[in-house]
């Protein structure tokens, strides 16, 4: 379902909204419309930096005490960021 509103909605459009919202303040928003266009593109270079960017935002933004939240974060940045190098 992802892959179809991806590609119904555009990944460049939703990129630059998932932009818009992590600029607001709202990474797990952004993390989402990401998620949709990456579905549909996975490649998209301009969706991979937001998705890296949210999940930044949400790192520096958590508490250190909860170590699986920390090490989940880490590790989808890393992909994220291997994907963009890829790309």
């Amino acid at each position: 379902m992802k892959h179809e509103l991806g590609r119904l909605a555009g990944p460049g459009k939703l990129a630059e909204r998932a932009g818009t919202l992590l600029n607001d303040g709202k990474p797990l928003e952004a993390i989402h419309l990401a998620e949709v266009a990456l579905a549909a593109e996975p490649g998209h270079r301009p969706s991979l930096e937001i998705y890296i960017a949210a999940h930044r935002r949400l790192l520096a933004e958590s508490a250190p005490k909860n170590r699986w939240f920390l090490y989940w974060l880490t590790g989808e940045i890393a992909d994220a960021e291997r994907r963009l190098a890829a790309s």
